[in-house]
């Protein structure tokens, strides 16, 4: 009797823990342990593939193993070991028996219970549990299930840190969990929204705006009386965790993976008021004007100017934040940086120019014909473009200067094309080539077709020495898993087209196309078959083992496969950096996750918040369907030079007027450091030299006299900003007329980095140095056509400079 109420016990905990799963792992277990039915026949029941039917699988028995043995203190024998025996005892005649009771509850209670209890606690009774994996220096654990569908699953085991000790009995990678609390005293805050959903663009630098769009809800709940939320997420996966309450300022962190505490801290929001207005003083009614924290890919706060040009934006996170206007038709002005306060305002003025006006005629470069209906803009995302009219005409009015012209058609190649700078007015015609296409079918695991998988097109183009532009297409593939991507073209400017295919659960893929296939019509990619994603984790310490929070992580990839396509070897073909590179940030106890990973080498880098340097893991070989563990990444100051900026003659810093000064010595690489609002700097990860220190920007009417021979290890070290002088000038053509738009930059003796100025409409530049400085000047057109000109040994002071540009 005590061994059945005990069995009997196990079950209807099971039983529980089925029913408290989220729907779509419900689904799953219903079908494979009360149905019987395999992974291929889920999947073709419910238009899933296969792979993914297995991987959601995994994921249920992975969530009730370790539901079920946190019910029990951690000990799953106390749940597994009641049932084992019977279990063992019971086949085949029990189990079939147990098939065939009546009732939908029974059958439930019986048939699931009994098929999944064995699969849950196969791991005790099949086998003993492996041992710890120990991290020695420098090793890379690799774990590796006996089956796909158990690889998200497989133990990798380390000494847990002290943070994650209290909540790793009760929680782990696929659980997403924090508190919402007041920053100012700490308090806990009930009733917070708080959103969590996955954006699928974030997990990868995105080169489409409908695509990044796509959002997909995890779940949306209130903090309670403790501040304290809960969610269930898949390993690794990338989220964007939303909080809101009453009197703060929402907080949104992208990068958020499960299997770390998020404690939010809520501050009260700031706010900006102040007008627009056209350069001659008429109010500009119904602006869009919006605000965004810097560094920020949330969607920020915006708001409308009233008749008389005012605005009132509030609910600004107290942080440094742009603030932004977008009139019609008109010129953008210059963004604005503000340093927030909570609770305080700060007011600004916003004075828009007409701009540039551009217009022109879009036609078919083959038939001369004119291409109704193109869309006409001057940013990648196309979001201010215009269409074309029936005669292939159009115009773009409100332009700055250095901007481009870009023009998509459908079945014609993207062209980005530059714009005069030295007229108000400009005729760009436009001649559309017509694009060539790439087609192809994308396989899973198991070599069926994959539906819905994201194929994305992409290629650099450049124009000049220092100018490119990226060119994509997109699309999905279709139930068949083939896909089709029109409007490629191949010129001489352009670097290879590369394909990145991705699908959830999967490993992403990149292959590059053959340039001169493409020339001569169609590319057929062939079977491009994904296989299981591998997950890659890690913590980032500091140098005495603390976890640090937040910090970005960011992956360099060099993919498996990604020259299979090409005839030979061609040095020039490289993944483009949106396909070869991934970004995420640690969690409170410093851990970082990654998921969707494909076959290749990787280096991960982890940098601290504000700081120009950061420690990379060295080559790791990614395998698919592996769940690799790299080890921790230290983060050493090493050598530093710490003190304090002052202004000459004055006590304190003008509010809000930080700035970077920068560390070089001869031989290393530069290191920065930004100076706070008090002027105190710390300069980090310094080699054992003398160095100079500088800074290319600070508060207008000051400059720095650069200090040399500042030796590494040094404290107190007091930096001088002085009232400036300056270095003015002109930037004229070969034919001595002035250059609009001209790139000017003072490199004062012993430094490589100095601060760009542009010339306004009669070629002018002014430059603000310190005085006594001598240095070179340099000036370059904004076309980058390797046109520039430059004066040796300028000192502060110069005010009549020429530099004369060469033809093109």
């Amino acid at each position: 009797m005590p061994e059945i109420l005990a069995r009997e016990e196990a079950r209807a905990q099971v039983v529980a823990a089925v029913v408290a799963l989220p729907e779509a792992l419900r689904r799953v277990v219903l079908l494979r342990f009360y149905d019987g039915l395999d992974s291929g026949a889920i999947g073709r029941r419910l238009g899933i593939p296969p792979s993914t039917i297995r991987s959601q699988l995994q994921q249920a028995l992975a969530t009730l193993r370790r539901r079920l043995d946190s019910s029990h203190g951690d000990r799953r024998a106390a749940w597994a070991i009641p049932f084992a025996s019977w279990f063992a005892a019971a086949r085949p005649n029990g189990l079939l028996s147990l098939l065939r009771v009546s009732g939908p509850l029974r059958a439930f209670a019986g048939a699931v219970t009994v098929f999944l209890l064995g699969w849950l606690s196969a791991p005790l009774w099949l086998a003993a549990p492996p041992p710890p994996i120990p991290l020695g220096p420098g090793e890379v654990v690799v774990t590796k299930g006996p089956d796909p569908s158990e690889r998200q699953a497989a133990p990798v085991r380390r000494e847990p840190s002290a943070t994650e000790v209290s909540t790793a009995a009760a929680r782990g990678p696929e659980d997403f969990w924090g508190t919402v609390v007041a920053a100012a005293d700490g308090s806990a805050i009930a009733g917070a929204e708080v959103l969590l959903e996955h954006r699928h663009a974030d997990e990868f630098p995105n080169l489409d705006v409908e695509y990044g769009k796509r959002v997909d809800g995890i779940g949306s709940a209130r903090s309670d009386a403790e501040g304290h939320f809960q969610f269930h997420v898949e390993r690794a996966l990338q989220h964007r965790l939303t909080v809101r309450a009453n009197g703060f300022a929402a907080v949104v962190l992208p990068y958020c993976t499960g299997g770390s505490e998020f404690v939010v801290r809520l501050e009260r929001a700031g706010f900006v008021e102040g007008v627009v207005h056209h350069q001659d003083g008429r109010p500009l009614a119904d602006v869009l004007v919006d605000g965004v924290e810097r560094g920020s890919i949330g969607d920020g706060v915006s708001t409308r100017t009233a008749a008389d040009g005012s605005f009132f934006l509030a609910d600004l996170p107290p942080r440094p934040c742009y603030v932004r206007v977008r009139p019609t038709s008109l010129q953008a002005p210059d963004w604005q940086l503000i340093e927030v306060q909570p609770g305080a305002g700060t007011r600004l003025e916003f004075v828009v120019a007409p701009g540039r006006r551009v217009h022109g005629v879009v036609r078919d470069a083959e038939t001369g014909l004119p291409v109704p209906g193109a869309a006409v803009a001057t940013n990648w995302a196309m979001d201010d473009a215009v269409q074309s009219s029936g005669d292939g005409s159009y115009e773009c009015t409100g332009l700055g200067l250095g901007e481009s012209l870009r023009v998509r058609a459908e079945g014609f190649a993207e062209q980005v094309l530059p714009i005069d700078d030295q007229a108000d007015v400009v005729v760009v015609d436009v001649a559309l080539v017509r694009g060539r296409s790439v087609f192809g079918r994308v396989l899973d695991d198991e070599r069926q077709p994959l539906p819905g998988a994201r194929v994305v097109a992409a290629t650099e183009e450049w124009q000049g020495q220092n100018r490119h532009h990226t060119l994509s297409r997109s699309t999905t593939t279709a139930n068949d898993g083939t896909f089709r991507i029109d409007g490629l073209a191949r010129t001489a400017t352009t670097r290879h087209w590369q394909l990145s295919v991705r699908a959830p659960g999967f490993g992403a893929r990149v292959l590059a196309l053959p340039p001169q296939q493409l020339l001569q019509g169609p590319i057929d990619a062939g079977d491009i078959e994904l296989a299981a994603q591998a997950l890659l984790e890690g913590r980032f310490v500091n140098a005495d083992g603390q976890p640090i929070a937040r910090a970005e992580v960011r992956v360099a990839i060099e993919p498996e496969g990604f020259s299979q396509l090409l005839p030979g070897v061609d040095p020039q073909a490289a993944p483009l950096f949106h396909f070869a590179s991934r970004e995420t940030r640690t969690g409170n106890d410093g851990s970082f996750r990654l998921a969707g990973l494909g076959p290749g080498r990787y280096e991960v880098r982890a940098r601290i918040p504000g700081k120009d340097w950061d420690v990379a893991s060295g080559a790791i070989e990614v395998v698919a369907g592996q769940l690799l563990v790299v080890p921790d990444l230290v983060a050493d100051v090493g050598l530093t030079i710490t003190g304090r900026v002052r202004i000459a003659g004055q006590a304190t810093q003008p509010q809000r007027s930080q700035f970077v000064l920068y560390a070089e010595a001869e031989g290393t690489e530069s290191r920065a450091a930004d100076v706070a609002n008090d002027g105190t700097f710390t300069i980090e990860r310094l080699e054992a030299k003398p160095y100079t220190l500088f800074a290319i920007q600070v508060p207008a009417g000051l400059a720095m006299v650069p200090r040399p021979a500042v030796i590494a290890g040094q404290k107190d070290v007091e930096v001088q900003l002085v009232a400036a002088a300056t270095i003015e000038g002109r930037v004229v053509d070969h034919d001595g007329q002035p250059v609009r738009g001209a790139g000017v930059a003072f490199w004062p003796a012993g430094t490589s980095s100095a601060r760009n100025h542009q010339t306004d409409a009669a070629g002018r530049f002014r430059i603000e140095v310190a005085p006594g400085v001598v240095g070179k000047l340099t000036a370059t057109d904004r076309g980058g056509f390797l046109r520039g000109a430059a004066i040796d040994n300028v000192a502060a002071g110069n005010r009549d400079l020429v530099l004369q540009l060469p033809a093109r």
